[in-house]
């Protein structure tokens, strides 16, 4: 028997023989025993009978008998060569339709009550003279275009068979991965079983072991979103936080955390800087800062006429406004005796409105002081 397709669901194609009778140049296969196999013969097949005034019969035991009736209204012979190939036709949906308008006339049909394993030896009425044939064939069930035969003068035709395992086969089955399940259709002296891999995450085939699927590879296959990614597991998979957003979480965070105190920071200096500028033009001007800068323009060239002193070096010569060195005090400030980086001895009226801490330097009026001798 040939065999085009087997698959581990259960089902296998294979080429149907056609018995024969009276058909010249044509040489009949030989009949079929499936008795004691693991196959059966599908009830997605028919049974085709071909030829005038015949009655055809397929017996497997007394309490099986199917059978059809085929006229040729007058008729006595049909040419083969012309019926054959119209036999068969494929619906739009993919399936292999076998004598879809048969209504008696040259050639019958018949479905078969269930899955069985009858000896395929069709039985013709011999009152009549002419070819007769008689054989299996695919009648719906599933989409196995694929598998037909070219067309030809005597065309071939496919024949489902479905397949089993006994208990005994069953019990070397991965429980694990595959599941088994009883198939209650099948007329056989024993319970006859398929077996398939289990749906959650597991593939191939379950008589030799299946193998898990690793979800993650095919990303329509699982469902880890966002933070997270998909980790194989034994039957299944899982989400798990993803490191590397982890990661870049963490270092944002840590970025985030240092910038805001720093930012802050800055802001702070600069806020204090501005108005530490404002307040050094404010006191400038108000301690005659003006004034100062319109002598200095004025001045010929003197050197100790009028100087303006930064807030550090009034800090070093009054030795950081020491009280030690106050000479005296009024509504307006305190004057404090200082010493310049020359060894010169000055006194230096520090205002009472100034505070140094805001300020980077203070307008002065310094006087020479005498020299003691």
């Amino acid at each position: 028997m040939e065999v085009f397709y087997i698959d581990v669901s259960g089902e296998a194609i294979v080429r149907s023989p056609i018995i024969s009778s009276n058909c010249y140049g044509r040489k009949g296969d030989k009949p079929i025993n499936l008795t004691g196999s693991p196959f059966y013969i599908s009830i997605w097949n028919s049974f085709i009978a071909v030829g005038c005034d015949i009655r055809a019969l397929l017996m497997d035991d007394p309490l099986l008998r199917i059978g059809c009736d085929s006229r040729c209204n007058g008729q006595k012979d049909i040419d083969l060569r012309e019926m054959l190939p119209k036999l068969q036709t494929i619906d739009s949906n993919g399936y292999i339709l076998t004598g879809s308008d048969f209504n008696g006339t040259d050639c019958c049909k018949t479905s078969l009550p269930s899955d069985n394993q009858m000896v395929f030896h069709p039985i013709f009425n011999q009152s009549t003279d002419g070819c007769k044939l008689a054989f299996l064939a695919i009648d719906g069930g599933g989409r196995f275009d694929q598998f037909l035969v070219p067309r030809h003068p005597y065309v071939q035709f496919l024949m489902l068979l479905d397949w089993r395992i006994n208990s005994t086969l069953m019990r070397a089955v991965d429980k694990e991965t595959a599941y088994c399940y009883n198939n209650g259709g099948v007329n056989a002296s024993e319970f006859q079983f398929n077996c398939r891999c289990r749906e959650s995450g597991h593939e191939g085939n379950p008589y030799i072991g299946c193998a898990d699927i690793d979800e993650c590879v095919k990303q329509q296959d699982y469902f880890c979103q966002r933070l997270t990614k998909c980790v194989n597991t034994y039957g299944s998979y899982k989400c798990v936080p993803d490191p590397k957003w982890i990661i870049i979480i963490v270092v944002c965070g840590v970025i985030g955390v240092l910038t805001i105190p720093f930012g802050c920071w800055r802001l702070y200096k600069l806020i204090k800087k501005i108005r530490n500028i404002q307040l050094k033009k404010k006191f400038f001007k108000r301690n005659g800062g003006l004034l100062l800068k319109q002598q200095l323009t004025l001045s010929d060239g003197g050197v100790h006429k009028t100087k303006l002193f930064s807030s550090k070096e009034l800090e070093k010569a009054t030795n950081r406004f020491c009280e030690n060195m106050i000479l005296g005090q009024g509504g307006q400030g305190t004057v404090y005796k200082g010493m310049l980086t020359d060894g010169r001895i000055v006194a230096i009226k520090k205002s009472k409105l100034v505070d140094e801490g805001k300020i980077s330097s203070l307008t002065i009026d310094f006087y020479k002081m005498p020299h003691k001798q």
